[in-house]
C-alpha cells in the first residue's frame, strides 16, 4: 500500500545526513510519518466504526425479537390469575360454597410450571444479556474511537507523541481484537443461544416442529464451528468469521505452551526411558549426580527476573521519549511502501541511541524480517531499474545499511540483523576513511580518500581544540572566557550625549561598514534613538540605509506566546524590518507550541556592529525606555515613547505616533536602565553566541527560506586591537544563561551569570548594591522551592560578617510594583499580586526568607541589608499634581566598588537557572584602580565601578550628575600587556582545553528539570483548586474583610512562621517583628530630639508646647468603625487597635529587642503625622530634610552618608509622598481597607479644586495605583468587570462575596471615612487661624476627606513636595501584610496559573 505518494515526490540522489537529533532532518520524517499514520489511524476508525454501526443495527433488533419471546414465555413461569377468577365464578353461579372454601382450594395454589420452560426462560435471558451487553460495548466502543481520533492541545510534536501513545496502547491492550472480534462474537454467542431456546420453546408446544428446527440450527452451529477451526488451519481461508478471529488469536498465545507441553513430556520420556535401559547399578558404583555449581545461582537469577517481570507489569509507566522515536520509527518501516519515507525513517533511526529501544527493535522479528526484506528487495532491484531509480535505490540501500549497522553496533551483535549475502556490500558503503567531528548541534562527516589525508586533517583538529578556550573551562562555567584590557563603558538613562546608551547606539550603526547583529526581547522599528525625534535617526531609516550600502543585518527577536499578555507585536515588528531590504533578516524565537516552550522567553539584549562594537544590557529598542536622570513624567514627544504600562500596556503598536494615554491626565512612568558598551574581544564572544543562537534556530525551523546559516569570528589578534583602538582598562567576561531549548545543547546548562553573582557576593569585603526588576530566590512558596541561590549568598555573607564584627552591607533597588497593568486590587491583577507574594516571601515573609534567617541567628537585618525603590512627582499641563513609580529595569550588580556585573538577567528563577529565559550579562572588574575609602579606611577601586556606582547612587537623591565629566570615567589606553595583567580567578576555573564541568551550583538534569516543572504546574493547579473550594474564615480571625477563602493546604501555614530566639519556629512574620527602614530611622531622630530635650519623656515635652513635630493633640490615624491603627502589624500587641508593644508570638515571654521596641513609639508618631490636617504645620515631617553633600559618597558604608544621606533621604520623601498622595505600596497599608482608604484620598486630587470653575475637567493624580484605572483601560467608572455596579458601603460591609477584593473606587460620601482628617485639637484650630486667612477673610478650614481639595491645600502640598530630593524611597515590606496573614491577600484564582510563570 502506497500510503504517501502524494509527499515529496522528487528521488534522493544522494544519502541524507544523519540528523544531529531525531527528527531534525527539514521536517521530512515527521511529514511523512504524519501522512501515514492518519491514513492507517482513519482506515481503522472508519471500518472498526461501519462495524459498529452495523453491530448496534442488529444488536438492537435482535434484542427486540428476543424481548417479545421472552415476554410470551416469562408468564408460563407463574399461575395465571383468569383461573383463579374463573373457579370463583364457576362456584357463584352454582350457588354453593363448598368446593372453595380457602386459598388452598384456589387452582393458583396447586399450580407448578412445566419443567421444560425452565431451562427456555434462562436461555432467552441469558441470549437478550448478551445482546444488550453487544450493545453497550458497541456504544462503548464507538466513545473509545473518538477519543483514539480526538486531537490534544499543545504543538505538533506534542500531538504526535500523544497519539502515537494511543496507537501503542490501543495495540497492547486489543483494541481492534475487542471491537473486531470479542463484540461480534458476544452477539453470535447470543444468537446460538438464542436459537437453542427457540428449540427448547418449540418443543413443549409441538415435537415434530421442534425436530425440524433443530435440524436447520445444528446445521448452522456445525458450520460455524467448522470455519472457525479451518481458520486456525488456514489462515487464508476466506471463511473468516469473527469467532474465527478469535479462536486463532487463542491458538497463536496457547503455541508456546503446547510446545513447552511436548517439549516436556519428550524430556520425561527420554529421561525415563535412559534409567530403565541403564538397569540398576551397585551401591559402590552409585555416583550421586551433583548439580553445577552455578545452577542455583541460574535457578534464584530466574526466578528474580521473574517475579521482577511479574511486577514489573503490576503498573505500566509511560512510554519515554526513546520508546516512542523507536515506536514512530517501525510504524513508518513496517507500513509504509514509499521509498523516501523508509530512507529518511532509517537516517533518523541512527539518531537513537537508548540501548533497550534498540534491543527490542532488535528482537522484534516482523521489524527486522521488514528489514531483512528490504535490504534484499533493493540489492537484488538495483542492477535491473532505470538510471533515474537506480540512484534512489542506492541510497535506500545505504541508508538501510547504516541503520542496520547502528543497531548492531549499539546493541553488540555485530553482523546478526544482516542478511548474509548482503552484509559485504554494507560494509564497503560505510567507508574507510570517514572522520567525524560532533558538538552539541551538529554532526561533521568528513571522508577522504586516503589515510595520509585523513590523519593529518585529525591531528590540526585536535591541536586547534586544545589552545581553544571553547574546548576548555572558564571562569564561572561560562562559554567565554576572560578578556583583559578591554575598553567598556557604563550606559544610562542619562541626557548627556556621551552617556546615553540609545545615542552611542545610534553612532555605532552609523559607523557600520560588513555586518550587524540584533537580539532584543521587545523591539519597534518606529523608535527614536536620538531626542527630540529625528527621522533619519529612527531604527528603522537608520537600518534601511545600512543596509542599501550593503551591510548585512541579522536580527532575532523574542517571540511572544500571547500578545495579551506580552504585547510586543514580534510578528508585525519582523515584517516591517524584512520589508525594508533583502539583506535585512529577521527570525523569531522560540516556536511556543511546536516545540513546547510555552513559558520561557529569550529575554536577552545585545547589538553587535562589525563583530568589534557590542552593546549588552536590560534596555530594548522600543518605546517607553527613553528617560532623563530626573525621571520626569511629562513628555513633549511625539511617540507611543510616552507611556505608562501599570496604567495601560501597549495595544495599537502599528500606529506607532499616536498616544495611548491622554498627556493632559496620565504621567508617564520613568524608566530606570543601565546598559554597557563593550569593544574588541568581548564582542567577539557575544558574536560566537550570535551565531551560535542563529544557527540553532535555522536547524529547528522547517521552511527557513533563503536565511543563511553563519560562520563564529575568530579572536582579534592583539595588532589589531591596538591599530584600530580597541583597547581599555578592563577585565570582562560575557556570562549567559542558556539551555537545551534556547541554544540546542542537549547536555548541558549554562548559568554562569548566577555564578558569577554568587562568588562575587561571597568575596565581597565591605558592600554590595544591587538594582534589579524583581528579587525572587532562595525561598518556598506553595511548596515550590525557588533555587536560585543569591538569598543564600546574602545570608551567608550577612552571617560570616556577623560573626566576624566586620563592616558590611548590601543596598538593593527594585520597584515598587511590578510593571504591569492594572492595580493590585484588580480581579485580573494575578501577575502583580503573584510577583508581590514571592518577593516578600524571599525578603521578609515566611521561615526560608532573609529577614527570618538572620532573625533567627540574632541579627538586625537593617544592620546589614536594606531595599529601597524609586518615586518622582510632577505638575502635569492643567497645573495638577502628580506622582509616579520609577520603575527600575536595570539588572546590575556592583561589589566593593570593584567588580560589576551588567546584563539582563532578573533576579529570579526565569533568568537563574540557565533551562529557561536566556540571558546575556557581563561581569567587569577595572584594573585602572583608584584611591576611596570603605568601612572608614583607605581603599583601592576600580575606576569603572566605582563611579558607576556614584553617578547612580547621586542620580537616586537629587544631585546634577551632568557635572561629572565623561575624562574622570574611563580610562582608554591600556596600562598594561594582556600577558602582564592578572584576571580576577578566585577558583583557578580559567584552563584551555580542559572540558570537565562547567559550574560550581548544582542543578538537576535535563529531564529531570521538565519533571520538576511539570510537578511545579501541577501542584500549583491543585493549590488553585483548593482555594476555590476552600471554607470561609471566621471573622474575628483577620484584619481585612471578613469574607475571604482560607486555603486547607498546610504548607500555607508553614509560610507563616517566624523563628523564636530558641530558634523553634512561631507563628508569625518577620516583616511584622523587624522594624520597617522608615520606623528605624524615626525611632532615631526622636531618640536624639530626647537627648536635645535633656532627656525630657516626649509627652512631657509635648505638654511644655515645646512640640516641634506639629503632633501635639492629634489623635493616631486609624480605620474608622473597626478601629485598627494604620501601619499595625499583622500580629500587633495586644491588638491592632491599640499596637503599644512589640509582636510577640508568646505574650509571657517578650524575645522582642531594643530596636523592635523603639519602633513602637516610632509607628505612633507615624500615625499621628498622617492624621494632622493640612492646615496645622503640615512642612514639618518626623525625618527633617537631609543635608546632602555631593562629596561625601565615595565610603557608603560612613554613617555620615548611610544614615544622615542615604536612609534620611528615603524616608524623607516617602513621607512626603504619603502625606501628599497618600500613594500605594506603603507600609502604613496592613489591610485592603486600608488600601482602599488611601485610593479614595487619592480621588481628591482627581476633582477639579472647589474655588474652580464649574465645568473644570476630572483630572487624574496616581493612574497606575488609584481608583481610575479601569476607566482609564475603557470600562466605566463604579463598575466590576462584569458591567454591575458596585455600592460604595462594599468596602465596610459583612456580605459574602466571591472574591473579597472586588470592590468600588469610587469617592464615597460616607462620614465614616472621615479618618485622616478628624475634629482638630484646640491647640491645631488656634495655630490654623494664626496661620492666615482664606480669599474670603475667614480662616482657612481644610477640606473634608470626601470633598476635593482646594487650591491653598494644593499650593501647600506643591511647597511639601519641594522638599523631595530625588526619587529614592522606602522599599514597603509590611504592604498587605495583614491580609497575607489571613490568606486574604491573593484572589482565588490566582493560585491556577503556573508557578514558574512568574519567578
Amino acid at each position: 500500500m502506497n500510503t504517501t505518494t502524494h509527499v515529496f515526490e522528487q528521488p534522493l540522489t544522494e544519502l541524507p545526513d544523519i540528523p544531529l537529533q531525531f527528527g531534525q532532518d527539514g521536517g521530512k520524517l515527521y511529514h511523512y510519518y504524519d501522512q501515514l499514520a492518519d491514513e492507517l489511524d482513519e482506515d481503522l476508525t472508519k471500518r472498526l466504526k461501519s462495524q459498529l454501526d452495523t453491530l448496534l443495527i442488529f444488536a438492537g433488533l435482535f434484542a427486540g425479537v428476543n424481548s417479545a419471546f421472552l415476554a410470551l414465555t416469562l408468564p408460563m413461569m407463574s399461575a395465571d390469575p383468569v383461573d383463579d377468577t374463573n373457579a370463583l365464578l364457576l362456584q357463584l353461579v352454582k350457588g354453593g360454597n363448598a368446593t372453595i372454601n380457602s386459598e388452598a382450594d384456589l387452582p393458583s395454589a396447586s399450580f407448578s410450571p412445566p419443567s421444560a420452560i425452565y431451562p427456555v426462560n434462562v436461555l432467552f435471558a441469558v441470549s437478550l444479556t448478551c445482546a444488550l451487553m453487544s450493545s453497550f460495548l458497541a456504544a462503548l466502543g464507538q466513545q473509545w474511537l473518538v477519543y483514539y481520533r480526538k486531537r490534544s492541545g499543545g504543538g505538533a510534536e506534542h500531538q504526535r507523541n500523544e497519539q502515537l501513545r494511543r496507537q501503542l496502547g490501543a495495540q497492547r491492550w486489543r483494541l481492534e481484537l475487542v471491537l473486531d472480534d470479542i463484540l461480534p462474537s458476544l452477539l453470535q454467542v447470543g444468537l446460538v443461544i438464542f436459537c437453542i431456546s427457540f428449540v427448547l420453546y418449540l418443543r413443549t408446544l409441538s415435537g415434530a416442529m421442534s425436530t425440524v428446527v433443530a435440524t436447520l440450527v445444528g446445521t448452522a452451529l456445525a458450520i460455524i464451528v467448522g470455519v472457525a477451526v479451518c481458520a486456525t488451519w488456514d489462515r487464508v481461508c476466506p471463511y473468516q468469521s469473527p469467532i474465527s478471529h478469535l479462536l486463532c488469536w487463542t491458538v497463536d498465545r496457547m503455541k508456546p505452551l503446547i510446545e513447552a507441553f511436548v517439549w516436556g513430556f519428550i524430556f520425561l520420556k527420554t529421561y525415563f526411558e535412559d534409567v530403565l535401559r541403564s538397569g540398576p547399578q551397585e551401591p559402590d558404583t552409585v555416583v550421586p549426580i551433583q548439580p553445577p555449581e552455578d545452577f542455583k545461582t541460574r535457578s534464584w537469577t530466574s526466578a528474580q527476573d521473574i517475579t521482577s517481570r511479574g511486577l514489573a507489569r503490576v503498573g505500566r509507566k509511560v512510554e519515554t521519549a526513546d520508546e516512542l522515536k523507536a515506536a514512530l520509527l517501525k510504524r513508518v518501516i513496517i507500513t509504509s511502501e514509499h521509498t523516501t519515507a523508509l530512507i529518511y525513517a532509517a537516517t533518523n533511526l541512527c539518531t537513537i541511541d537508548d540501548y533497550e529501544s534498540l534491543l527490542q527493535l532488535l528482537n522484534d522479528a516482523e521489524f527486522i524480517d521488514r528489514l531483512h526484506e528490504l535490504v534484499s528487495t533493493f540489492c537484488a532491484a538495483q542492477e535491473t531499474l532505470p538510471t533515474h531509480l537506480r540512484t534512489m535505490y542506492g541510497v535506500a540501500v545505504k541508508a538501510y545499511s547504516a541503520a542496520i549497522l547502528h543497531i548492531a553496533l549499539s546493541v553488540g551483535i555485530i553482523a546478526d540483523p544482516v542478511p548474509p549475502e548482503y552484509r559485504q556490500q554494507m560494509i564497503m558503503d560505510v567507508g574507510q576513511h570517514t572522520s567525524y567531528i560532533k558538538n552539541e548541534q551538529r554532526n561533521l562527516k568528513s571522508a577522504a580518500k586516503n589515510e595520509r589525508q585523513t590523519l593529518p586533517f585529525i591531528a590540526s583538529i585536535e591541536r586547534i581544540a586544545e589552545q581553544s578556550y571553547g574546548t576548555g573551562e572558564n571562569r564561572f562555567g561560562s562559554f567565554a572566557p576572560v578578556r583583559l584590557n578591554v575598553n567598556a563603558q557604563w550606559l544610562a538613562d542619562w541626557k548627556r550625549i556621551q552617556r546615553d546608551y540609545l545615542w552611542s547606539l545610534s553612532r555605532a550603526i552609523m559607523s557600520a561598514k560588513e555586518r550587524i547583529y540584533i537580539h532584543d526581547w521587545w523591539l519597534f522599528p518606529e523608535l527614536y534613538l536620538r531626542r527630540p525625534g529625528q527621522e533619519h535617526y529612527r531604527l528603522d531609516r537608520l537600518l534601511q540605509l545600512k543596509a542599501e550600502q550593503g551591510v548585512k543585518i541579522y536580527v532575532i527577536l523574542s517571540k511572544e506566546a500571547w500578545n495579551r499578555t506580552t504585547p510586543a507585536d514580534s510578528n508585525n515588528a519582523k515584517r516591517k524590518l524584512m520589508a525594508l531590504h533583502p539583506k535585512i533578516m529577521v527570525q523569531r524565537s522560540p516556536a511556543h507550541f511546536s516545540t513546547s516552550t510555552v513559558y520561557w522567553a529569550h529575554h536577552e539584549r545585545m547589538c553587535v556592529i562589525d563583530e568589534a562594537i557590542a552593546f549588552i544590557g536590560g534596555l530594548d529598542l522600543c518605546f517607553s525606555r527613553w528617560d532623563t536622570p530626573q525621571h520626569i513624567l511629562v513628555d513633549d514627544g511625539n511617540s507611543e515613547d510616552c507611556s505608562n504600562s501599570r496604567a495601560m500596556d501597549f495595544h495599537n503598536l502599528n500606529k506607532p505616533h499616536e498616544d495611548m494615554d491622554d498627556r493632559s491626565k496620565v504621567a508617564r512612568m520613568p524608566w530606570h536602565d543601565v546598559g554597557l558598551k563593550l569593544d574588541g574581544q568581548p564582542a567577539r564572544d557575544l558574536c560566537r553566541h550570535f551565531v551560535q543562537r542563529w544557527n540553532h534556530l535555522l536547524r529547528t525551523k522547517t521552511d527557513s527560506g533563503v536565511i543563511p546559516f553563519l560562520l563564529p569570528p575568530p579572536d582579534f589578534k592583539i595588532t589589531e586591537l591596538n591599530d584600530q583602538g580597541l583597547t581599555g582598562t578592563c577585565e570582562t567576561q560575557i556570562c549567559r544563561s542558556a539551555g537545551p531549548w534556547s541554544l540546542g545543547t542537549a547536555t548541558r546548562i549554562e548559568h554562569s551569570i548566577q555564578n558569577a553573582y554568587l562568588k562575587a557576593i561571597e568575596l565581597s569585603e565591605h558592600f554590595v548594591y544591587i538594582e534589579n526588576q524583581f528579587f525572587i530566590t532562595s525561598t518556598l512558596v506553595n511548596n515550590i522551592p525557588v533555587e536560585n541561590n543569591i538569598g543564600d549568598a546574602l545570608v551567608y555573607r550577612i552571617i560570616r560578617a556577623h560573626r566576624d564584627r566586620t563592616p558590611w552591607r548590601a543596598c538593593i533597588v527594585i520597584p515598587l510594583l511590578p510593571g504591569f497593568t492594572l492595580p493590585i486590587d484588580h480581579k485580573d491583577a494575578s501577575s502583580i499580586r503573584r510577583i508581590v507574594e514571592l518577593q516578600t516571601r524571599s525578603i521578609c515573609r515566611g521561615p526560608h526568607s532573609i529577614f527570618s534567617r538572620l532573625r533567627k541567628e540574632g541579627i538586625d537585618p537593617d544592620d546589614y541589608i536594606s531595599f529601597f525603590s524609586l518615586r518622582t512627582w510632577e505638575k502635569l499641563e492643567n497645573n495638577t499634581l502628580t506622582t509616579e513609580q520609577g520603575y527600575v529595569h536595570g539588572r546590575i550588580m556592583i561589589v566593593d566598588d570593584r567588580v560589576a556585573i551588567i546584563g539582563s538577567a532578573n533576579i529570579n528563577e526565569r533568568s537563574m537557572r540557565g533551562d529557561r529565559d536566556s540571558e546575556l550579562a557581563c561581569v567587569v572588574r577595572d584594573s585602572d584602580m583608584i584611591q576611596s575609602r570603605m568601612a572608614g579606611k583607605p581603599f583601592k577601586v576600580g575606576r569603572f565601578a566605582h563611579t558607576l556606582r556614584i553617578r547612580l547612587m547621586k542620580d537616586h537623591v537629587g544631585i546634577d550628575t551632568e557635572i561629572m565629566y565623561e575624562a574622570d570615567l574611563m580610562a582608554t589606553d591600556a596600562e598594561a600587556k594582556p600577558e602582564d595583567v592578572k584576571s580576577w580567578d578566585p577558583d583557578q576555573e580559567q584552563v584551555k582545553g580542559k572540558t570537565e564541568g562547567i559550574t560550581t551550583v548544582e542543578h538537576r538534569g535535563t529531564m529531570e528539570r521538565y519533571e520538576v516543572l511539570a510537578r511545579d504546574v501541577g501542584e500549583q493547579a491543585l493549590l488553585g483548586l483548593g482555594d476555590v473550594t476552600a471554607k470561609p474564615v471566621d471573622k474575628g480571625t483577620k484584619q481585612g474583610l471578613p469574607d475571604a477563602a482560607v486555603p486547607s493546604s498546610k504548607h500555607k501555614d508553614d509560610e507563616k512562621r517566624i523563628y523564636g530566639s530558641d530558634e523553634s519556629q512561631q507563628p508569625g512574620f518577620a516583616s511584622s517583628k523587624v522594624p520597617t527602614l522608615e520606623e528605624k530611622v524615626v525611632a532615631e531622630h526622636l531618640s536624639k530630639k530626647r537627648e536635645e530635650r535633656e532627656d525630657k519623656p516626649l509627652m512631657d515635652a509635648i505638654d511644655e508646647g515645646q512640640d516641634e513635630i506639629g503632633t501635639d493633640g492629634v489623635s493616631e490615624a486609624r480605620v474608622q468603625n473597626v478601629g485598627d491603627l494604620f501601619g499595625a502589624p499583622a500580629d500587633a500587641a495586644p491588638s491592632a487597635k491599640e499596637d503599644s508593644r512589640p509582636p510577640s508570638a508568646r505574650p509571657a515571654q517578650d524575645e522582642s529587642s531594643a530596636a523592635e521596641r523603639s519602633a513602637v513609639a516610632a509607628r505612633q508618631q507615624l500615625r499621628k503625622r498622617s492624621a494632622v490636617q493640612t492646615g496645622a504645620k503640615p512642612h514639618s515631617q518626623p525625618t527633617p530634610k537631609p543635608e546632602i553633600d555631593q562629596h561625601g559618597f565615595g565610603d557608603p558604608l560612613d554613617s555620615r552618608f548611610w544614615n544622615d544621606l542615604w536612609c534620611d533621604t528615603a524616608v524623607h520623601n516617602t513621607e512626603i509622598y504619603r502625606k501628599v498622595f497618600h500613594c500605594t505600596p506603603d507600609d502604613r497599608v496592613t489591610t485592603w481597607r486600608q488600601y482602599k482608604e488611601f485610593l479614595l484620598f487619592q480621588e481628591r486630587h482627581n476633582k477639579p479644586p472647589k474655588d474652580a470653575p464649574p465645568n473644570a475637567p476630572h483630572v487624574d493624580s496616581v493612574p497606575s495605583e488609584g481608583g481610575t484605572a479601569g476607566e482609564e483601560a475603557g470600562g466605566p467608572p463604579n463598575t466590576h468587570l462584569g458591567g454591575e455596579m458596585d455600592p460604595k458601603e462594599s468596602v465596610l460591609s459583612d456580605k459574602k462575596e466571591a472574591n473579597p477584593i472586588q470592590r468600588s473606587r469610587s469617592l464615597t460620601n460616607d462620614d465614616s471615612l472621615n479618618y485622616l482628617n478628624p475634629p482638630p485639637s484646640a491647640g491645631s484650630r488656634r495655630r490654623s487661624v494664626e496661620r492666615g486667612l482664606g480669599p474670603d477673610g475667614r480662616p482657612r478650614r481644610p477640606t473634608n476627606f470626601d470633598e476635593p481639595l482646594e487650591q491653598w491645600e494644593r499650593d501647600e502640598f506643591e511647597a511639601l513636595l519641594d522638599g523631595v530630593k530625588g526619587n529614592l524611597v522606602v522599599f514597603p515590606t509590611r504592604f498587605l501584610e495583614g491580609e497575607d496573614s489571613a490568606n486574604n491577600f491573593m484572589f482565588n484564582l490566582d493560585r491556577l496559573a503556573p508557578m514558574p510563570i512568574f519567578n
